[in-house]
């Protein structure tokens, strides 16, 4: 593990120490934390720590990768294994393509099993026969005693999936889960994000940010039309997606935030040296109505993380927010260590 300073952006402050194998901002989160944001990614990742939060100004950065052989208590060490095989079950199944992006869900009582929604397809193509360029498109299940096994469940869709596209709307071309918050009732909020037949340059690219709810994890309703849409001429004005979202039970401490519902979400921005990518936020009282605070965190203009702020996981520790982020590098096109 290695950590590598950077000069905190207006007014953010930076430190560092060490705890559990990582250096990180002086934060030291459980194993199980770390090893749900490792089985979140798709490949072994350098990722950005940020920390101070405010609602109104730009995240202050330090920056770790995973030392080799460093493992959370109970994952195997060494190279990284896959714990969801495409096509395992067959070309039938729903994802028998790809597989991607999971949200991971520990036991939300003892004896439970763990949870993960991810998303992925069976083809090359979405909904309404175009053409995938993203590795979205439906939305699965799958379940663990110990949050290394994994087995898929099997959905009442087509294939097995629990979420589709729509028939119209803002997600009936395609649609990915961002994150899932558990109510104090049991319920479930699924937080996802899809995209339709409008959007330059393709069809499909201008993804929104809806809601949809369940009792089960298996069977999902949509909660309306969309939650938080791309804004006109603004940072996001291309696509809104992959939401991470902080309940109020979990922000009560965090100076700013006052108990409110909390997201992040990133987007891209076509300029004269091509895609560059940030991150926002939004805020809300009830989880229903959002309201955007603007770009939190953007390129850096250098390094790793170069072009910008991907895929991300907020956690909340001692009443400050510290986020996890992937990023793609003008170099080598995605941020990784081998």
């Amino acid at each position: 593990m290695h950590t590598r300073g950077r000069r905190a952006e207006r007014g953010w402050k930076a430190g560092c120490g060490p705890f559990s194998g990582w250096n990180c901002c002086g934060h030291r989160l459980a194993p199980r934390v770390v090893w749900l944001v490792l089985a979140a990614a798709t490949c072994t990742i350098s990722l950005n720590f940020v920390t101070r939060w405010s609602p109104y100004r730009t995240w202050s950065l330090r920056s770790l990768a995973p030392r080799p052989g460093i493992s959370p208590r109970g994952a195997p060490s060494g190279r990284p294994q896959p714990l969801l095989v495409p096509r395992k079950e067959g070309p039938q199944w729903w994802d028998a393509r790809n597989s991607a992006s999971p949200v991971v869900k520990p036991p939300s009582q003892a004896g439970g099993p763990w949870r993960m929604w991810y998303y992925g397809r069976a083809g090359a193509e979405w909904s309404k026969g175009l053409k995938a360029f993203l590795p979205t498109g439906r939305i699965g299940c799958a379940e663990s005693d110990d949050g290394l096994k994994w087995r898929r469940r099997k959905g009442p869709l087509e294939g097995g999936a629990c979420l589709d596209p729509s028939e119209e709307g803002f997600d009936c071309v395609h649609v990915g889960v961002g994150d899932v918050v558990e109510l104090p009732n049991g319920t479930l909020w699924m937080y996802y994000f899809g995209g339709g037949l409008d959007g330059l340059p393709n069809e499909g690219i201008r993804m929104q940010i809806g809601l949809a709810t369940s009792d089960d994890g298996l069977t999902w309703h949509r909660a309306g039309d969309a939650l938080l849409t791309p804004s006109g001429e603004d940072f996001d004005a291309l696509f809104v997606a992959w939401p991470r979202v902080l309940p109020p039970w979990q922000t009560r401490d965090v100076l700013g935030l006052s108990g409110k519902w909390y997201m992040t979400y990133h987007t891209a921005q076509f300029g004269p040296e091509g895609l560059r990518w940030t991150a926002g936020a939004a805020l809300s009282e009830d989880g229903l109505v959002w309201s955007k605070v603007g770009p939190i965190l953007g390129p850096s203009g250098g390094g790793w993380d170069a072009l910008g702020v991907g895929v991300r996981h907020v956690l909340v520790k001692d009443g400050a927010l510290t986020m996890l982020y992937e990023a793609p590098s003008a170099s080598r096109g995605c941020a990784s260590t081998r």
